[in-house]
């Protein structure tokens, strides 16, 4: 059962009322980066979604309320998941959401599952930034090795494995974590991809940055993002998928503005 002491994140976010319970010290909490992919994330009624390295399950129960008949997460953390279960009872959607544990998409691809769509947002700091001092869980959740972009590309090279024909990705390239090198494994990979997001995210919405950005203290804050050209901060959420057909038109839905989001937090407390 999750841990008696936890926080609560309340999120108001692209018209959705999200209730977010997190570990205090063993779970990643939801980043700007995170918030970006919910604001960018395209999820049909009735397809089949994958939210790898979920954590906290932000993403599948976002793409549960707006319409997915299947919300599936994979984390390794199982502390993670099983706060990502929780939150889905939490949000009236765990009917339509199910979580594994196991390495990137391997859970999915083991169990034939196929998405329409998917959200990656795993590891993306360079291993020299990662704070040591924080749990293994914590730094397991942000450490992308080397120039930060390893985890990012090896979801590239291997995520055909859970697409289903038309299937489609969005993922974030930050200026932070090697941005150079996911763009080219997409194009190794054969992947058409567009920008759905270009904005400059501040160093406390980077990596586990948010956690004291959110969690400093019962309060109510706004999130406005592309304000300031942070050095580095540059972030774009891309959309990947197979070449042919024609994509949906739409501009970049967060250039230079910003998006904003309301978050209010009530303080971890212990329950007997």
């Amino acid at each position: 059962m999750p841990s008696a002491a936890f926080h609560e994140l309340k999120l108001r976010l692209r018209g959705l009322e999200l209730l977010l319970r997190l570990h205090p010290e063993k779970m990643f909490v939801p980043n700007f980066v995170s918030l970006l992919a919910v604001h960018a994330m395209r999820v049909k009624p009735g397809e089949v979604f994958a939210d790898i390295c979920c954590g906290s399950g932000l993403h599948a129960i976002a793409a549960a309320k707006l319409g997915a008949r299947l919300a599936c997460g994979v984390d390794t953390n199982p502390v993670a998941l099983r706060y990502a279960r929780l939150n889905a009872r939490l949000n009236g959607v765990a009917d339509r959401c199910r979580f594994f544990q196991g390495d990137l998409l391997a859970p999915l691809a083991a169990r034939g599952i196929k998405a329409d769509s998917a959200v990656f947002s795993g590891p993306q700091c360079p291993e020299a930034y990662v704070d040591r001092t924080l749990s293994r869980e914590l730094q397991a959740a942000v450490d992308g090795g080397g120039d930060g972009s390893g985890v990012n590309v090896r979801f590239i090279r291997g995520v055909r494995a859970i697409l289903a024909p038309a299937g489609r990705f969005c993922l974030p390239a930050a200026g932070w974590c090697g941005p150079e090198s996911s763009l080219r494994a997409l194009k190794e990979e054969g992947f058409a991809s567009r920008t759905l997001v270009r904005t400059y995210v501040p160093q406390e919405g980077r990596g586990n940055n948010s956690r004291y950005f959110f969690l400093a203290g019962p309060a109510r804050r706004r999130v406005r993002l592309g304000a300031a050209k942070a050095a580095g901060g540059l972030t774009l959420i891309l959309e990947a998928r197979e070449p042919g057909g024609k994509p949906p038109a739409r501009a970049p839905i967060c250039d230079g503005l910003g998006l904003s989001a309301e978050i209010s937090l009530e303080k971890a407390r212990s329950r007997a």
